[in-house]
């Protein structure tokens, strides 16, 4: 869900985010509450870079979670326009670019692994050795040699 401050701002986020499946959702000043009932996803925020918006930005990021947001992301401020003037001068791609330019990107080297893969991992290395058996990685940083 993208917040945006500003009714005509979120009108041009709306049309190039929503074929992508996004909620946009238009704030009409700094001072003035969205609707975020029952938010449980990723929440990124927009405002302008001027006091009101950098106030509108803590405030929206402490209201989604509390509201239940998984995740807080803020959009950088765009310097002398907004998503409209963006959006006529650069088209979609322009838009898109700007929104997702500070997002926080998936390291391709390195797998993401949870805590119960973890174990898995651990107990598969470990269980030979209990046994007495060779190690299935000598690598392995528990790995013995059996007795001879």
């Amino acid at each position: 869900m993208l917040l945006v401050e500003g009714e005509l701002n979120a009108a041009a986020a709306w049309q190039v985010l929503e074929a992508r499946g996004w909620d946009v959702q238009g704030v009409p000043g700094t001072d003035t509450w969205p609707f975020l009932e029952g938010l449980d996803r990723e929440v990124w925020v927009y405002a302008d870079g001027d006091g009101g918006g950098d106030a509108m930005r803590a405030r929206l990021q402490d209201l989604a979670y509390a509201c239940g947001a998984r995740g807080v992301h803020q959009v950088p401020a765009l310097a002398g326009q907004d998503f409209c003037d963006l959006l006529g001068a650069g088209g979609e791609a322009a838009l898109v670019w700007a929104i997702f330019a500070d997002a926080p990107r998936p390291r391709p080297d390195r797998p993401r692994l949870y805590p119960a893969q973890i174990e898995a991992y651990a107990a598969r290395q470990s269980a030979p050795l209990i046994a007495g058996l060779a190690p299935p990685n000598p690598d392995w940083p528990l790995a013995r040699t059996p007795p001879t």
